[in-house]
């Protein structure tokens, strides 16, 4: 099995990271070091191609996207009163259009989609009518599902 990107580069797993679970699934781990973005580059898009010993080979296009690790720093401001309407910014790294934004975790947890404003920044609102006083955990998470949180990152009045 190797990944490969179109108009050339990519990378083969090593073999104790490829798995086979009869003949049709088959599971690979990989890691940042196997062909992942720097935290401010864009995902890479990878073919995946199964070669079997004889030659024969199947190819998925696009079947894998990696992104760049993703993580939260701050958030500022870093609080908001009950019952107001409060825009941030989200700071960190590795961050694609379209993330999910929580704050809180759980039921009742705030979700919102949101542009990235850079790989760094994200600005999202966080509507805390009906938000019990508290320390409140914000988490993002990209749309390959990667996730990134920072506990008491946001304090409610």
């Amino acid at each position: 099995m190797v990944f490969e990107r179109p108009g050339g580069g990519g990378y083969t797993p090593s073999p104790g990271a490829v798995s086979t679970f009869g003949d049709a699934l088959i599971v690979v781990l990989t890691n940042a070091a196997e062909g992942g973005p720097a935290a401010l580059e864009p995902p890479i898009v990878y073919d995946v191609v199964v070669r079997n010993p004889d030659g024969k080979e199947a190819r998925l296009p696009a079947a894998l996207t990696k992104y760049a690790e993703l993580s939260i720093s701050n958030v500022m401001p870093p609080l908001g009163a009950r019952g107001t309407t409060v825009d941030v910014t989200i700071n960190g790294l590795g961050f694609y259009n379209d993330l999910e934004v929580r704050l809180g975790v759980g039921a009742p947890a705030r979700v919102q989609w949101v542009p990235a404003t850079s790989r760094s920044t994200a600005a999202a609102s966080f509507d805390l009518a009906g938000v019990a006083a508290g320390s409140y955990a914000v988490v993002v998470t990209n749309r390959g599902g990667c996730s990134a949180g920072l506990d008491g990152a946001f304090l409610v009045e």
